[in-house]
């Protein structure tokens, strides 16, 4: 009978160390999935941040009609930016003036 029982110990141990592997495994497969979500959720937010910085450093230029006397107009361009703008072409019609 006692040996029944100390070989019934042994698979009860054995059992157990390999559930706790299965455990430490699995644990171990979320871990790295996690970690590798997270480095992609920062790739992300980097991005966003880099792209937020360049469009605030964008030129937006908005055309504005402004009347100078009774009947004559202008055509102004407005930078409502932070950035100043570079090589400006302006089309009217289809045409460049």
């Amino acid at each position: 009978m006692g040996d029944a029982l100390a070989v019934g110990g042994v698979i009860i141990s054995a059992l157990s160390l390999g559930v706790s592997a299965i455990a430490i495994y699995t644990s171990w497969q979320a871990n790295r999935q996690a970690i590798a979500a997270q480095r992609r959720i920062l790739e992300i937010e980097e991005q966003r941040e880099h792209d937020r910085q360049r469009s605030e450093l964008q030129a937006s230029l908005l055309p504005q009609l402004r009347k100078t006397n009774k009947h004559s107009y202008r055509l102004y361009l407005v930078n409502s930016g932070k950035g100043i703008a570079h090589n400006i072409r302006v089309r009217l019609d289809g045409e460049e003036i």
